[in-house]
């Protein structure tokens, strides 16, 4: 007698349901979470941006905003993140994302080169490669064609608050071949107000030359900022402040990344000393590419 009570009841309310026109609703999957998105790199650079709607053991399906569905085998696939919507741009589908953001024309700020993020920035005079070795923790080299000077650089990153980041780091290089008695070591201090897309950037530096048992130091300092002005261009300025010698030198360059894994950099620069100007009237030109 329970038991056809109970299926009675579960009868009327059914049919309770119906006569008011009530349905019962399936779960919306169709619904996104607007604030965040997926990114998928893969090995190759390439990046998608989107929201992943299924994965499994062999391959990764991302919706993106121009291609649609998007599957993408999974041994194809380096990294996958999610980020805020505040770093895609709303007109490419893009995300603004700087994989060079920590360095600017030639100072490093205090951001960190995270991890798949090693580089090298190629220039007229020679290579600069910096390594990813750790949690915010980079080394790195540079050098001219010719081997001289040879300078090694190491540096690492924590951050303060959600936009503000410290970094400790330093150089230390020698004239090699030429004359290995002959250097300098520079420690620094860099201070950075903002993200990867929009930062401001204050450094002090105390630089220490050596030569056949004499030493000659000089504190430097250095106040540099970048902005996206797009998903593909920024706008980077740099400089360098030695008082003892009056002089101030400025480098403002325009960065384009002609792929996710690539950059160009080019401007012109200027410098002051003791209140005479000076334009260098060699453009400056610098390529960025990541080396894994």
């Amino acid at each position: 007698m329970k038991q056809i009570l109970i299926v009675f009841v579960a009868l009327v309310g059914f049919a309770s349901l119906e006569a008011s026109g009530a349905e019962i609703q399936p779960p919306d999957s169709s619904r996104k979470d607007t604030t965040t998105y997926d990114v998928v790199i893969k090995n190759d650079g390439v990046e998608f941006t989107g929201h992943i709607v299924s994965q499994d053991a062999r391959e990764v399906v991302i919706e993106t905003k121009n291609m649609g569905l998007v599957a993408i085998p999974k041994h194809e696939i380096k990294t996958i993140k999610k980020v805020k919507a505040s770093e895609i741009d709303k007109a490419s589908g893009r995300l603004l994302n700087d994989r060079f953001a920590s360095r600017y024309f030639l100072t490093a700020n205090g951001l960190p080169i995270e991890k798949g993020e090693s580089y090298v920035q190629w220039t007229l005079a020679g290579p600069d490669i910096e390594f990813a070795v750790g949690k915010r923790f980079g080394v790195g080299v540079m050098t001219s064609w010719l081997g001289v000077p040879l300078i090694g650089s190491a540096k690492y990153s924590f951050p303060v608050s959600k936009n503000f980041n410290i970094g400790v780091g330093a150089l230390v290089g020698s004239m090699t071949w030429t004359n290995i008695t002959q250097g300098g070591v520079l420690p620094y201090t860099s201070l950075t107000l903002g993200n990867r897309q929009r930062n401001l950037n204050f450094s002090v530096g105390h630089a220490t030359l050596f030569s056949e048992g004499t030493t000659e130091g000089s504190g430097l300092y250095s106040i540099a900022a970048m902005t996206s002005m797009g998903p593909k261009v920024s706008f980077v300025f740099d400089s360098f402040i030695l008082p003892s010698n009056g002089l101030f030198i400025a480098a403002p360059c325009i960065r384009w990344s002609t792929k996710p894994n690539k950059a160009i950099q080019f401007g012109l620069g200027a410098f002051a000393r003791k209140g005479e100007f000076f334009p260098l009237p060699i453009p400056a030109i610098q390529w960025f590419q990541t080396i894994n």
